[in-house]
């Protein structure tokens, strides 16, 4: 086995590959895959499960110009970990060794722009990095219940929270009201990592195992994480991940608190509306939020989609 100074040190080369789990996310896969490309991604490979919304033939208009290896998962068992190590695993047998972006179609992974204030480039950030676990800071992008059915989400959706404070698990497993809208809780971080003596990622991409222990550094590329785009892709999403862990009692075990909290609500109201409003603050608290700075706008994300496509 290496040693962690082994690990540390050693180059690290190959393309960067970015896996991709989505299902019916028409709405925002193609941008998400046309940002990351921009910005230093060589392939993607994504795995569609049971899509039905359109999202599959975006997937295949990449697949047909070599820019995107396509697996169809047809299951309902919602198994992520799964399908992200095996995604993890053909990009191994694809490329040997590659750096590893393991995404989800509602997060864009932002490189900092250089000194001289040029665009950002993910490769070029992870060609400084000193070990093969590179920590990304994420934040929520939010908006009001109201802002959102109006506008066009990367219009809408510009608003970060400061608040430090992450839900606690204890509070997660009830259905009692949290002290803030669950999106306006700190996010965990999530790793870039190198596929050389990778032995697995966690779920989520939170955190990895290697053959050794390693330290992991922060580059300062930032996660801008869109959960809430328009009020019927998140009750569709919620509930079809709920059901999930309803009928599979091993599901239920491994599966993260807000899920677990969402379920229980929608088993005890049978509506998506209260998910809803435990998800987002309703108009007025939105606006508490604002003027007391708990909610900062920030617009980086919106510029750069639109650079990209009105350049």
């Amino acid at each position: 086995m290496k040693s962690p100074t082994d690990l540390q040190n050693t180059p690290r080369g190959g393309p960067l590959v970015m896996t991709l789990l989505v299902r019916n996310e028409a709405d925002i896969v193609r941008q998400n895959i046309e940002f990351h490309l921009s910005r230093g991604v060589d392939h993607v490979i994504a795995t569609d499960n049971a899509s039905s919304d359109g999202t599959t033939e975006i997937l295949e208009e990449f697949s047909s110009l070599g820019q995107l290896t396509l697996i169809r998962e047809p299951s309902d068992e919602y198994r992520q970990k799964a399908w992200v190590n095996r995604m993890i695993s053909r990009a191994v047998e694809m490329f040997d060794e590659a750096w590893i972006i393991n995404n989800d179609a509602d997060e864009f992974w932002r490189p900092p722009n250089g000194p001289d204030g040029r665009v950002g480039n993910l490769k070029e950030v992870l060609a400084k990095s000193s070990t093969p676990c590179v920590i990304c800071q994420r934040a929520n992008m939010i908006t009001s219940t109201v802002r959102l059915k109006n506008s066009d989400w990367a219009d809408a959706l510009l608003w970060r929270s400061t608040i430090r404070a992450k839900p606690r698990p204890a509070k997660l497993s009830q259905s009692k009201p949290l002290r803030h809208p669950f999106f306006c809780h700190r996010l965990p971080s999530k790793v870039i990592v190198h596929s050389r003596n990778l032995l697995e990622v966690e779920k989520g991409a939170h955190s990895a195992k290697f053959e050794a222990d390693i330290k992991s550094e922060d580059l300062g590329v930032e996660i801008f994480h869109y959960p809430i785009r328009s009020v019927d892709e998140f009750c569709t999403s919620v509930t079809y991940i709920s059901k999930a862990i309803m009928r599979d009692p091993d599901l239920k075990k491994n599966q993260s608190g807000k899920y677990l909290r969402w379920a229980d609500i929608l088993e005890t109201t049978g509506s998506c509306k209260a998910i809803l409003e435990d998800a987002l603050p309703k108009p007025s608290r939105f606006w508490m939020y604002r003027l007391t700075r708990r909610l900062i706008k920030d617009v980086r994300l919106r510029d750069d989609l639109a650079s990209i496509y009105f350049q």
